[in-house]
């Protein structure tokens, strides 16, 4: 079998497990509509439907500015649609996918957004001689009715990797770890740079390379044999990625945008186009990522069946309850109603206690990391002996205090989103401890999980109550919400040390004795800045979460009592039914109840 019909059928059984979780969800999002009207759960199966049915096959372009990447993007494209002459003050971060209609939309840095007509014109505003502020834009999200994006696929054209602003720290730590491929340009007749090699030394996150595909470019401009010139660039990537051998695909952007253009067969097989968007397809989102978007979507239908399940009990225990119980618990309903405002301020003391707890541990951490970090930058200084203080500064401390916060940020970074977890697992706990206490007085809290159906009739367990796409949001961005940080004037302080009068360009040993002398002052109150900035972003960034747990803990708990005592007031409306309109509702719901039961088997 040869490697396009495995990637064939590897596409294929991705699509099937795709188009499987959607019938299901639509099968049990119809019976939850049917038997459990006003049902919570339906709202959040329509959002898991539209995750599922939305979610894009993510190619990001990387390389430094003149390696042609949106030339490679418009040959992908075949279309000449993005400048391929931008300065590296001017670049914009560009994401590309498939629309019915041309569309052109600027997201700007402060959230807001603008649609434009997509034309050359419009898209020429941001470059060189353009009139816009790059500063400004996030990112422009292009689409286009093109057959080569309507399978879910989006291209993101990005700004060079030696461009140290916000766009590459967006770049880096919320496109590519989420990325399905990630494409690296090279210009096949140079060396591969300093920066360069930093960015995949350093920048990466674990797992990437297994998603890389390396092209080098301008390969028509190489006097030697291809295969020998490939295997050199080779062997120096393999250097920079701890000896791991990349795949490095020979390419001409410019001859394969001229043959999409010109509809030329010949120039697409010359440039390497055919060999690169079969390499493309075999990367894509039908591999091992594909596979784990799919086992994280049958996570949340699975938890939102199992919460259905209970529903539906809850709803079957109901049709075997008196009026005058209902009544009883309607009241238990109001009551919790009611107790709305001190339930909320308890949980607002509860989380400032966990807060405290969670801020205790971090600010530990950072004050442990910012005295080993002035301790090794210190001896970085002592140990240097060179003649350009200068640039040692500059590049050299520069990137070796962002590499040890990038370092904790990548160790921290989970475990404070596994507190952030354990916070929200507890409130709905709790929740739904105060839910099923109020219903079920003379059940102890503790014993929630050992209610039999006939007497829990509707409890609440604290799945019920959690609040799954935030977790999962958490989860997915916690390090890279993170490493934004790194982006921007954060690391000013080191920076502006070179300008010191005392720090010359080319300095003599006698020069450099006396220079560090009064250096090292200064790199300790340089690092000072640098952390009470890092450390403030960092708790707001843990507040911020905090409050957004709570809050959404607070609200699914509003709506599910407010979806039961619409349940109550129904079944109260209705307690006169006919005992065979009983019994076929019942039936019915012991139908469902048995095939979600087989489904979570």
């Amino acid at each position: 079998m040869n490697q396009l019909a495995a990637d064939e059928i590897i596409a294929e059984q991705y699509e099937a497990g795709k188009s499987q979780l959607l019938e299901s969800i639509a099968q049990i999002k119809e019976w939850t509509g049917g038997l459990l009207p006003g049902s919570v759960f339906v709202r959040e199966l329509e959002q898991l439907q539209e995750s599922i049915e939305e979610n894009f096959c993510t190619v990001v372009v990387l390389g430094e500015f003149k390696r042609g990447k949106s030339t490679f993007i418009n040959g992908l494209l075949g279309e000449a649609l993005l400048p391929a002459d931008v300065t590296p003050t001017t670049a914009t971060l560009n994401a590309i996918h498939y629309g019915e209609e041309r569309s052109l939309t600027v997201h700007m840095q402060d959230g807001s957004s603008e649609l434009r007509e997509l034309s050359r014109e419009n898209i020429d505003a941001f470059s060189a001689e353009g009139a816009e502020i790059p500063d400004k834009i996030r990112y422009l999200r292009m689409t286009l009715p093109l057959e080569m994006l309507e399978s879910k696929i989006m291209l993101v054209d990005t700004p060079g990797v030696n461009d140290l602003n916000q766009q590459r720290v967006e770049v880096t730590y919320q496109f590519v770890p989420r990325a399905d491929v990630v494409i690296f340009l090279l210009d096949a007749t140079s060396p591969v740079t300093r920066s360069e090699k930093e960015f995949l030394a350093d920048n990466l996150p674990a797992g990437a390379t297994g998603r890389m595909l390396f092209i080098a470019n301008f390969m028509d401009q190489i006097d030697e044999d291809p295969a020998d010139h490939v295997e050199s660039i080779t062997k120096r990537l393999a250097a920079a990625l701890g000896g791991f051998k990349p795949a490095v695909l020979p390419y001409c952007a410019t001859l394969a945008l001229e043959g999409r253009l010109s509809g030329n067969d010949e120039f697409l097989e010359a440039s390497g186009y055919l060999s690169v968007t079969q390499a493309i397809r075999e990367l894509i989102s039908y591999g091992s990522q594909g596979e784990m978007k799919l086992e994280r979507f049958r996570t949340r239908l699975h938890t939102l069946s199992a919460s259905i399940a209970r529903e539906l009990d809850g709803r079957l225990a109901l049709l075997d309850v008196t009026g005058e119980e209902l009544a009883g618990k309607l009241e238990s309903i109001e009551s919790l109603m009611q107790r709305h405002s001190h339930i909320r301020l308890q949980m607002e003391n509860y989380t400032r206690d966990r807060e405290t707890e969670i801020l205790a541990f971090v600010r530990k951490s950072l004050i442990y990391f910012e005295q080993q970090l002035k301790e090794d930058m210190e001896f970085a200084v002592l140990q240097f002996n060179g003649n350009q203080l200068k640039d040692f500064i500059e590049i050299q401390i520069t990137m070796q205090v962002k590499r040890r916060l990038k370092q904790w940020i990548e160790l921290h970074s989970q475990p404070m989103v596994k507190l952030l977890q354990m916070l929200e697992q507890a409130l709905a706990s709790a929740l739904a401890a105060e839910f099923n206490t109020a219903l079920y007085p003379l059940v102890n809290k503790n014993r929630l999980d050992g209610l039999h159906s006939e007497e829990s009739g509707f409890a609440l367990t604290g799945d019920d109550l959690s609040n799954t796409p935030i977790i999962a949001g958490l989860i997915a961005g916690g390090a890279g919400m993170l490493a934004m940080l790194l982006g921007g004037p954060i690391l000013l302080p080191i920076v502006g040390m070179a300008g010191f009068p005392f720090i010359q360009k080319h300095m003599l040993q006698d020069q450099l004795k006396k220079a560090k002398e009064k250096l090292l002052p200064e790199l300790d109150n340089a690092i000072d800045q640098v952390m009470e900035q890092f450390s403030g972003h960092v708790e707001q960034w843990l507040l911020n979460n905090v409050r957004q747990v709570r809050e959404a803990a607070e609200q699914r708990y509003v709506d599910i009592v407010r979806m039961h005592k619409i349940r109550l007031d129904t079944e109260i409306s209705g307690v006169k039914r006919s005992l065979e309109e009983q019994d076929r509702e019942k039936q019915q719901l012991i139908e469902a109840r048995r095939e979600i039961e087989l489904w979570l088997c």
